[in-house]
């Protein structure tokens, strides 16, 4: 990272909804001493709605930014934090990234749902939009995340450790760890393939042994360029989804490698990254890997 203190510099999308505030005081803990700028989006889509309300779109959007200014916003000053508020017309998400952009922004921070009609089970759309559209981190925030800097270690999900090397979800995880000052986890899920052929036989144990080893070579790697980096590896087999989720008991932050990719696509090959912030116990950050 060139020595650039991480999750300095954030973008935080608000609503108006209790999620959306929970994550914009956690960015603010994180953030002290740097900048975050606060960012809704207002659609002007919803014009049928607007003409029923027999509203103007002008009325509309500029109760919006006062709640931005003032209600939204309202005591999340900290000593030495700057922040600026955004009303940006636009998709929210799409608000978020084109924001992320003009700021150089370190990551995008949502809440795990907003005022959509989703259950705490489901991950809310804009989240879910950002997952595989953004060539920035996006950190989904869960409505139980203590409101303090972190203090547990960075858990990180590696999909193959084969071949030794980090990718970008790692390395970022690790370079996370080193600034703060906490150990990193690198958790390693093989998920037995009894679904392709059940006929099929595995020896899931000999699978996870191999998979342990070239965690641990990884891990390795990893050290290699963070001298005093603590590194514990943790490979376990069943479901990704459970596995990761029970692993990350401790963690302040578990992170994940997303996959910029078509809305179909993305939906059936993302499964794992849209799931794991429902249950998950800890904020996920999910660090474009492609």
């Amino acid at each position: 990272m060139g020595g650039q203190a991480m999750l300095r510099r954030l973008v935080v999308g608000v609503d108006g909804s209790a999620g959306a505030r929970h994550a914009l005081e956690w960015a603010a803990a994180q953030a002290e001493g740097g900048r975050i700028t606060v960012v809704h989006g207002f659609d002007p889509a919803p014009e049928l709605l607007v003409a029923v309300a027999q509203v103007s779109l002008d009325e509309v959007r500029e109760q919006h930014r006062l709640a931005l200014e003032q209600t939204w916003t309202e005591g999340i000053d900290r000593p030495g934090l700057a922040v600026d508020e955004r009303l940006v017309d636009a998709d929210p998400a799409e608000a978020l990234m084109r924001v992320a952009d003009e700021t150089d922004a370190q990551a995008i921070v949502v809440g795990q749902h907003g005022n959509g009609r989703w259950s705490r089970h489901h991950l809310g759309e804009v989240p879910g939009r950002l997952l595989h559209k953004s060539h920035r981190p996006v950190i989904i925030v869960n409505d139980d995340a203590p409101l303090a800097p972190l203090t547990g270690p960075v858990m990180a999900a590696v999909r193959d450790p084969k071949g030794g090397e980090p990718d970008a979800a790692v390395a970022w995880a690790a370079d996370l760890a080193v600034d703060r000052g906490l150990p990193l986890r690198l958790a390693h899920v093989v998920e037995p393939l009894t679904y392709i052929d059940e006929s099929a036989t595995i020896d899931l144990e000999l699978l996870t042994a191999a998979s342990a080893k070239a965690l641990e070579l990884l891990s390795g790697n990893v050290r290699a360029g963070r001298p005093g980096l603590e590194v514990e590896t943790r490979t376990v087999a069943g479901p990704p989804v459970a596995r990761l989720s029970e692993e990350a008991q401790a963690a302040s932050l578990l992170v994940i490698g997303s996959h910029r990719v078509g809305p179909i696509l993305g939906f059936i090959t993302g499964s794992v990254a849209r799931h794991l912030p429902t249950v998950a116990p800890a904020p996920v950050a999910a660090v474009p890997v492609d």
